[in-house]
């Protein structure tokens, strides 16, 4: 499940910036970084059970290692009740939400986008849907 839903916000991310912004504008992902955002995705998920937020400084090194020396890191985490697809993408895009499109728009040098999705499954069918998009540029001056 995690798999496919990556691949589909991934889709819609390029077709988004595709139309929305320019149509030469090149999405570029960053698996390393992507990888590097699952940990983020399970300590959110630990905060919100138990109270507690584990391993976020070890999240915090990788990203200060994995982001090369005068790019910019920003990153949206949001959780959903479910895995529908187009409920996910339409709070990420919707014109209203001022960061995701934010992050959907990034232009600049070395644009590289990484996005990670992690479901929990809890019984009684509940499930908490974590994704988070996230950008790394070096600004324009």
């Amino acid at each position: 499940v995690e798999l496919a839903l990556e691949r589909d916000l991934r889709k819609r991310v390029i077709e988004y910036r595709k139309d929305a912004c320019s149509p030469s504008l090149q999405t570029i992902w960053d698996e390393e970084l992507s990888y590097y955002l699952e940990p983020a995705l399970a300590a959110y998920e630990s905060d919100r059970v138990i109270g507690h937020t584990f391993g976020n400084e070890d999240f915090q090194d990788c990203i200060r290692r994995a982001v090369p020396d005068g790019h910019q890191f920003k990153g949206f985490p949001i959780c959903f009740g479910h895995t529908d697809i187009a409920q996910i993408w339409a709070a990420l895009s919707n014109a209203k939400a001022a960061v995701p499109t934010d992050l959907l728009q990034t232009r600049g040098q070395e644009v590289r986008f990484a996005l990670r999705v992690k479901v929990h499954a809890f019984p009684e069918d509940v499930t908490a849907t974590w994704v988070m998009l996230a950008v790394r540029v070096l600004p324009t001056a």
